[in-house]
């Protein structure tokens, strides 16, 4: 048995191209939907993925509880993704423990149009590579034990093989732009007091389009060609 599981708050673009391409390779999926009012929740539903209902304030401690709890109900293997991110392995390839880091995708000036028919690491390959800034995105779990998460659910080892596509800061759209900038609204302010979440609400002083897509074109600046490591990871699908 093999569980994927993902937090969503008005993710119905991004979610549905998430279910299709895990629902492929895992026998379930749980979306911890938070008060969605986008038809993502109906969308999982559809797409056959269990509903568990999450909070409407995005405090980190609270978040990493609820998806442990959720991990402890399901035996096997687990692993616990945002909607974007996308897993370039099959979960049967995974013996015990995987610390899958990503590679983090950007919108470059001379890309194809984007649709949302395709999947994004097919049309977007290029990207900031964890070997160049592994701290961009640390490694996710993948595991057939009950794990106990570090806050935000990253860990600093690394499995070599299998890779994650990390699409957050691949602003294909205006969406993707929106997308990125509601997170902050449910922040609670001691965890931005904290600088819990920073790159949400740019350490407390608010994130905006313009500093979303400034941000964007230094991570063009740094983006490398993936493609090759992007195609070694689907080999393992």
């Amino acid at each position: 048995m093999s569980t994927v599981i993902t937090q969503v708050w008005n993710e119905a673009p991004l979610l549905a191209m998430w279910l299709d391409w895990h629902g492929r390779m895992f026998d379930r999926v749980i979306v911890i939907d938070c008060a969605s009012d986008d038809g993502s929740r109906e969308l999982a539903k559809d797409k056959g993925a269990e509903i568990v209902d999450g909070p409407t304030v995005f405090a980190a401690a609270e978040i990493d509880a609820l998806v442990m709890q959720v991990e402890q109900g399901v035996s096997g293997l687990r692993i616990a993704l945002n909607a974007t991110e996308f897993l370039l392995t099959h979960p049967k390839h995974c013996a015990s423990h995987w610390f899958i880091p990503s590679v983090s995708l950007v919108q470059m000036p001379d890309d194809e149009p984007f649709t949302w028919l395709g999947w994004f690491h097919t049309q977007r390959t290029h990207g900031v590579h964890w070997r160049d800034d592994f701290m961009l995105r640390r490694s996710r779990l993948m595991s057939r034990q009950g794990v106990t998460y570090p806050l935000g659910r990253h860990f600093m080892e690394v499995t070599e093989g299998p890779l994650i596509a990390h699409v957050a800061h691949c602003y294909v759209d205006d969406w993707m732009v929106e997308r990125r900038l509601q997170i902050q609204t449910r922040i609670p302010a001691e965890d931005k007091a904290r600088d819990l979440g920073f790159q949400h609400h740019d350490h407390g002083r608010g994130l905006t389009r313009d500093k979303v897509l400034a941000e964007q074109e230094a991570y063009r600046h740094r983006a490398v060609d993936c493609s090759a490591d992007i195609a070694a990871g689907l080999s393992w699908c």
